[in-house]
């Protein structure tokens, strides 16, 4: 497979437009970064990690004229961290994805008629932030601290004892 050298945007504006990425050299084993050409002339990147049975996964982490290669190498080392840690984002990459995933997630541990008010708040995300594409690191930390307050909430005295704030 042939790599491209894909950090640099003069290179990348001589690409064909083709729905296969062009990929760069590994980010780390398993990782990889790439560019899709679009026809009106911009692009995408897209981060492609291959785990230990070979299985692919692909994250398209935005648009190239607004989000520069540094920013999205750091995406997708973000998005490779978190998957092998065993968080998978796949379905969550909004900040509106994120608000319905945690809806759905706190029915489940709540029942329905707690997690009506949380519902009301979802809806009151504006349209631009629900659009938002929600970072994987950061979602990780969402749901860290939400295990935190959790924890606090229902056991102070066994969170006081192991150092939970």
């Amino acid at each position: 497979m042939a790599r491209y050298t894909i950090d640099k945007a003069r290179t990348r504006n001589r690409l064909e437009p083709r729905r296969e990425p062009y990929w760069g050299a590994p980010l780390a084993r398993g990782l990889f970064l790439g560019y899709r050409a679009l026809e009106d002339g911009g692009g995408t990147w897209i981060a492609r990690q291959r785990d230990e049975d070979g299985r692919q996964r692909y994250r398209s982490l935005g648009h190239a004229d607004s989000t520069p290669y540094e920013k999205a190498v750091d995406a997708a080392r973000g998005w490779a961290k978190s998957l092998d840690a065993g968080i998978d984002t796949s379905d969550v990459q909004t900040v509106g994805d994120a608000c319905r995933a945690y809806v759905a997630d706190r029915r489940r541990e709540v029942g329905d008629a707690n997690a009506d008010a949380l519902h009301v708040d979802c809806r009151s995300v504006s349209a631009v932030d629900a659009g938002e594409v929600v970072d994987a690191a950061v979602l990780h930390e969402m749901s860290t601290r939400r295990q935190r307050l959790t924890v606090t909430a229902l056991h102070p005295d066994a969170a006081a004892a192991e150092g939970v704030e």
